[in-house]
């Protein structure tokens, strides 16, 4: 027996012990692909918030910092 021939038997055979058609694997495939272009998609608008909020926060902390006795200009 081929190794194509053993995979596609074992595939069958764990798809019919779970219960799960090939068109019901396939859909499960398709909304994983879809939860992780979502997830990709949130997590690059994350970064880019952290990023422009570090990138405004050392001014405004300078802007509101008292000069310490140590302070010499």
């Amino acid at each position: 027996m081929e190794e194509r021939e053993v995979d596609g038997r074992l595939t069958e055979v764990v798809q019919e012990g779970l219960g799960v058609t090939r068109e019901r694997e396939e859909a499960m495939w398709g909304e994983l692909a879809a939860r992780r272009a979502l997830e990709m998609a949130a997590w690059s608008a994350f970064v880019g918030a952290v990023v422009r909020m570090s990138w405004n926060l050392r001014p405004a902390m300078q802007a509101c910092a008292w000069p310490g006795p140590f302070y010499r200009e």
